[in-house]
């Protein structure tokens, strides 16, 4: 039977889902020269970020349902195809064929009129796209498409439609099921996943440098990001498809930075580990719970020995006005010092929305920039985010190998430590909030890519990684 590569998870021929922790082995490596490279190259003129910007209020007005899904879609086929039949032969030295099995936008509840590609019945399409290499085609679920696109904007169906396509590109080169079933070691399901994450990101950064009609801009490529990041292989998974939310930004940002070559030069040993499939998520912490001295702790002993400075302590809600309010709901007040929290319901959409570690990320981002001030560096430059957030991923490290804070159970006795999924839980906030990587004055200089680069950074290289000049 056929194997293809998909989005999400499901039966029989397709691949599925993502998700697991633990930063790529060889990060620093990959990350240096992707912050070296991550800047365009082409100026976008003031027309295209209008455009950039009416494309995204069409696909995010309350009405965004009403839209011809299909026509988007479609124009970011026409991109994709575009960049490929440049691209591939320039880069291989081979043609780039037309897609001999076609597009196929399904809808799951049309049974009798049509079962795509490398399906048993269409009802397995739901939530789901994928490349079927048998028939060489494309598939969609168009539900799922106008979900992306209602929630990321166009720059959502393009990561959707560009991560297939870069399916056929690994397949073209020869990385196609035969391979994978000659040498299963090589050629794992989540290499060929990682894979079609950085030819996404090869093509998204030739969009920004102003290749093809769409054009997408930082911002619209921060959401495509977020687009891939939160279809992640859940905790526990049996299966490691696509990986962790971390390792999807950063195969997406290797393609980005670095270009189709390396994309193609993919190996096992970038990949992150695989979670425990007897792996369970850990129960929802309640807020009193992450702010305790232990969060504060590790930040504490980053300052110089013997210097005698301790650090802020953490204040929880008391109804009084706020220290800062540029640096949103937790704030560094250094004067006192002290790391506060306005109120519970300031966070909540945080803590209920991603999860108690992406609030306890917030946290721990003041307590990281109350370090850097007792370290004597900037607490309001243009490198103090960069630093922070790097802080907030050594921290990360930490805590989620099972040196962290520890977690109380039912009972409230101490029994266990951060799980598995919640450095996904870090991650899908700090594409989507700046807030870890504000300054003392709330500022941040940092995207959503960038801040998730910062992260792995700690988290694979640890303080001295954050602090060197």
């Amino acid at each position: 039977m056929a194997r293809s590569r998909g989005m999400t998870a499901t039966p029989t021929n397709r691949t599925g889902r993502i998700r697991p922790q633990a930063v790529l082995a060889l990060v620093v490596a990959t990350i240096l020269p992707v912050l070296a490279a991550d800047r365009p190259s082409t100026a976008r003129s003031s027309s295209d970020d209008a455009t950039a910007a009416e494309r995204t209020a069409v696909d995010d007005a309350p009405g965004a349902g009403s839209f011809d899904v299909d026509a988007v879609a479609e124009d970011a086929i026409g991109d994709i195809e575009s960049y490929w039949s440049t691209t591939f032969p320039a880069n291989f030295d081979r043609p780039w064929p037309p897609i001999e099995g076609g597009l196929h936008p399904t809808d799951a509840t049309d049974v009798a009129e049509h079962r795509p590609p490398c399906l048993v019945r269409s009802t397995e399409i739901v939530a789901n796209s994928y490349y079927c290499e048998a028939a060489d085609a494309l598939v969609w679920d168009r539900a799922m498409l106008l979900d992306a696109a209602a929630e990321h904007g166009t720059a959502g169906v393009a990561a959707i439609l560009a991560h297939e396509s870069g399916h056929r590109v690994h397949m073209l080169l020869g990385v196609d099921e035969q391979a994978a079933r000659a040498d299963p070691d090589r050629y794992p399901l989540a290499l060929t996943e990682s894979m079609a994450d950085c030819h996404a990101g090869a093509y998204f950064r030739w969009s920004v440098d102003g290749g093809g009609e769409l054009r997408f801009d930082g911002s619209e490529v921060d959401r495509a990001v977020l687009a891939l990041a939160r279809a992640h292989d859940p905790v526990g998974a049996e299966k490691r498809t696509h990986g962790g939310a971390l390792d999807r930004v950063l195969a997406f940002q290797r393609g980005y930075a670095e270009g189709v070559h390396r994309c193609a030069a993919s190996t096992v040993d970038e990949l992150g580990p695989a979670t425990d499939p007897q792996a369970a998520p850990v129960p929802h912490r309640q807020l009193p719970d992450l702010v305790s001295d232990d969060l504060a702790g590790y930040f504490v002993e980053l300052a110089p020995p013997g210097s005698g400075q301790d650090g802020p302590a953490t204040r929880l809600p008391t109804g009084e006005p706020g220290c800062a309010d540029a640096q949103g709901a937790v704030a560094l007040c250094p004067e006192e010092p002290v790391v506060a929290i306005d109120s519970y319901e300031a966070v909540a959409g945080v803590h209920e929305g991603i999860g108690d570690h992406a609030t306890a990320t917030l946290v721990a981002g003041r307590h990281a920039l109350a370090a850097i001030g007792r370290l004597g560096l900037p607490v309001d430059d243009a490198n103090t985010g960069s630093r922070t957030v790097c802080l907030v991923g050594a921290w990360s490290a930490d805590a989620v190998a099972g040196q962290g804070p520890p977690m109380p159970d039912t009972t409230g006795e101490s029994d266990g430590w951060w799980g598995p999924g919640d450095l996904d839980e870090a991650v899908l906030l700090l594409l989507t909030d700046d807030r870890p990587a504000r300054d003392v004055h709330g500022i941040s200089h940092r995207g959503g890519r960038e801040r998730v680069i910062d992260f792995a950074l700690g988290r694979h290289g640890g303080p001295d990684a954050c602090l060197s000049p």
